[in-house]
């Protein structure tokens, strides 16, 4: 962006210059591209476009077409951006007919096919769609599936396979989304990650991992969004919960916790929200916990249920195959062994009158813990 002439003349020579070949070589080695091998050895220079400039503020839109038909669009006006050149970190969807018009009339000319995405500028006081620039790929909202007419990918695999396409619901009601892990990296702190929809994908545990992994190395990410990435990384090898104390170290998110618990924790387990855990809890396979309290040092086995408002102490060993029901309290340093039942019936039903029952012999148990 160039405000005087001196300013236009040194980008130009800037944006006129043939690539470097050693970023040619760099993108064609790492990324599979060689569309820049070509023009840097024979020093091709490429053409440059120039625009007016529109003061105002950015938008997109990402559409899935079929020769030259467009078959579902998203529409958003950018909120917030990873910085003044980068991408979008927060978008907020509209309704804009300059926009879904532009991007019908340039798909039906060009006959296009497949997924687009277009950048867009609206002017500050008439609030016009200006169009910037045109992308033959998908954009980073693409996946959304935001309703009727606003799922991209159904859409286009109804187009290539001519299948009926099924409308999936709308992944949420709100209409600003706030883009994982951009938005986190910007600022770990910001009120779009609470008053937005922040598009965490909850249910593939190994590509969240990936985003806080590239997070880490990215030199666009804040420092407070570094801190927290370390932190859960650190996190991942301690026994769930976290150490309050390593939680304490870091100044963290609200929603810092729900990542950890959903993430990070073993995939295997199914702990309801109203569930209390002590410190260093160490929790094998397939364990199912609802509203019950378990004490610190606390070792659960594989294949274990304990149900709502029961109780486990500190430093217990609850063995595998164990079921403890409503009602049931262990205290501390108890030992269950392998496949115990409990049951919380004060009062079970006889078959034979009570009358009828023989004497409990002396010495034998009671049946109280």
């Amino acid at each position: 962006m160039a405000r005087t002439a001196a300013e236009a003349q040194h980008v130009f020579r800037k944006l006129q210059a043939p690539p470097l070949l050693a970023r040619a070589l760099k993108r064609a080695v790492f990324d599979q591209d060689d569309t820049l091998v070509t023009p840097a050895l024979l020093r091709r220079r490429p053409t440059v476009s120039a625009q007016a400039f529109v003061e105002g503020h950015e938008a997109t839109s990402t559409i899935a077409c079929w020769k030259g038909t467009v078959l579902a669009g998203l529409h958003f006006e950018v909120l917030r951006k990873g910085h003044a050149a980068g991408h979008a970190t927060v978008v907020r969807l509209i309704e804009n007919a300059e926009m879904v018009a532009a991007t019908e009339t340039v798909v039906r000319r060009m006959g296009l096919s497949g997924l687009c995405g277009f950048d867009f500028m609206l002017e500050a006081n008439t609030g016009n769609a200006y169009l910037i620039e045109v992308n033959p790929r998908a954009t980073q909202v693409g996946h959304l599936a935001l309703g009727e007419g606003r799922d991209l990918p159904a859409a286009l695999y109804g187009a290539v396979t001519g299948q009926a396409i099924r409308v999936a619901p709308a992944v949420t009601a709100n209409r600003t989304i706030a883009l994982f892990p951009q938005e986190w990296a910007r600022d770990p702190q910001s009120e779009f990650l609470r008053t937005g929809y922040h598009d965490v994908p909850w249910d593939t545990p190994e590509l969240v991992h990936a985003c806080i992994r590239r997070s880490r190395k990215q030199t666009s990410c804040t420092p407070a969004a570094k801190q927290t990435a370390r932190c859960l990384w650190r996190l991942q090898r301690q026994s769930f919960p976290p150490r309050k104390a390593l939680l304490g170290e870091f100044q963290q998110p609200e929603w810092f916790e729900t990542l950890h618990a959903k993430v990070f924790m073993n995939p295997y387990v199914c702990i309801a929200p109203d569930v209390k855990l002590g410190q260093d809890v160490k929790l094998s396979k397939f364990i199912n916990l609802y509203g019950c309290e378990i004490g610190d040092e606390t070792k659960i086995g594989a294949f274990v249920e304990i149900q709502k408002n029961a109780t486990v102490g500190k430093r217990c060993k609850i063995s595998s195959h164990t079921f403890i029901c409503e009602g049931v309290s262990i205290e501390d340093n108890v030992f269950i062994g392998h496949g115990v039942m409990f049951i919380n019936d004060l009062y079970p039903r006889r078959r034979r009158p009570r009358a009828a029952c023989k004497p409990r012999p002396t010495g034998a148990w009671s049946g109280r813990w």
